[in-house]
């Protein structure tokens, strides 16, 4: 595993994982751009790969915030940093790691995979905003539950498989104590 060096150990816990299906109902999406603008003015600390499209806005949203964020690639870390991520960069408030070599200039659905076992490992708790039925996102998160690791979706119908399997349902109101 390929950590970029130089951060703070602030970027190592707490950390909250985030996990988003690509398609995803808009009531949870909307309920996930309140969750990201919460985090971002209470400085909460978040991981994930953010390449689904909700994963994605809510970085951007978290990137006008104040918490640190890391970012997990499925490839290298070879590439250049998106614009939109140089500032906080910059600032020291997110930092880019990956499980592979820089070499690696392409991603996988296997790769995918493989970045966010990283991310869940990298996390303190992980939340799911919405697992697709019989999607690699819902497979994950069923395997973290089996292992009794603790994972958390919002309570929504479409995450009633979820939370049949023991998910727990996200207290908007706790934004610190991850």
């Amino acid at each position: 595993m390929e950590i970029e060096t130089g951060f703070p150990p602030l970027y190592y816990g707490p950390l909250i994982a985030l996990f988003c299906s690509r398609a995803c109902p808009a009531a949870l999406i909307l309920r996930a751009h309140d969750l990201a603008r919460a985090w971002a003015g209470a400085g909460v600390g978040v991981v994930g790969g953010f390449h689904s499209p909700t994963e994605a806005e809510m970085l951007r949203v978290l990137l006008r915030g104040r918490g640190p964020l890391v970012v997990v690639l499925a490839l290298g870390l070879g590439g250049r940093v998106p614009r939109q991520w140089q500032a906080a960069q910059a600032a020291g408030r997110l930092q880019l790691v990956s499980p592979f070599a820089d070499t690696v200039k392409r991603a996988s659905r296997g790769q995918a995979e493989k970045r966010n076992r990283m991310v869940a490992d990298l996390a303190t708790r992980v939340l799911v905003l919405y697992a697709a039925p019989e999607s690699s996102t819902e497979r994950l998160a069923l395997e973290w539950l089996a292992a009794g690791r603790e994972v958390w979706t919002l309570a929504h119908g479409a995450n009633a498989a979820l939370l049949a399997a023991g998910a727990r349902a996200w207290d908007a109101t706790q934004i610190k104590g991850i």
